[in-house]
């Protein structure tokens, strides 16, 4: 497996994040290879023109022309995932913010997530934000609250909204190993 990884400055991709996600998918998938590939300094050309002021629409074109152009690069590249990583403040964490996310977001069609999360959360971030990539759901309903959904039997689970650990539950395991994304590693 292949994770392109964009960093838009260095040490931003959190160092224990190979090895715990490693960890994760060998104890659902066996022995799984996990390549983490660094992602050109080309991307930058779609989100640096982010300096000025967001309205709605120009944070919705930025993230967008993003997506297009990890789509363009890696279009003759079938069998990768992508995660870009931003620090705060950033052009991409603005217009993210922007269009109504906290610390990241993931597209699993298109295998694209991006995080910004805080130093202190970074690892746990990352790592839900690319499990969503694997089509993994929150283990937390998308309400007031953000409670724990029954299906999440691990109170460390950090698919559960807030936690800020390295573990996962049952639940997540088995999505793991149905994963259509996954099937041919």
């Amino acid at each position: 497996m292949i994770i392109y990884v964009y960093q838009e400055k260095k040490g931003l991709l959190h160092p224990a994040f190979k090895d715990r996600l490693s960890d994760i998918l060998e104890s659902c998938l066996g022995s799984t290879p996990l390549d983490l590939l660094p992602y050109p300094a080309i991307f930058a050309n779609a989100i640096n023109s982010a300096n000025a002021p967001l309205d709605y629409v120009a944070a919705a074109t930025l993230v967008n022309d993003a997506i297009i152009a990890v789509k363009n690069y890696v279009s003759d590249r079938p069998n990768y995932f992508f995660l870009g990583v931003f620090n705060k403040p950033s052009g991409m964490q603005r217009a993210l913010t922007k269009l109504g996310y906290q610390w990241g977001v993931s597209w699993p069609e298109d295998k694209i997530s991006f995080d910004y999360a805080p130093e202190d959360s970074r690892l746990m971030n990352q790592l839900h934000e690319t499990l969503h990539l694997f089509g993994v759901d929150d283990c937390y309903e998308d309400r007031p609250g953000h409670p724990a959904k029954v299906t999440c039997g691990n109170s460390l689970c950090f698919m559960r909204y807030g936690n800020n650990t390295s573990q996962v539950c049952a639940h997540v395991r088995e999505q793991i190993k149905a994963s259509e994304q996954l099937k041919q590693y």
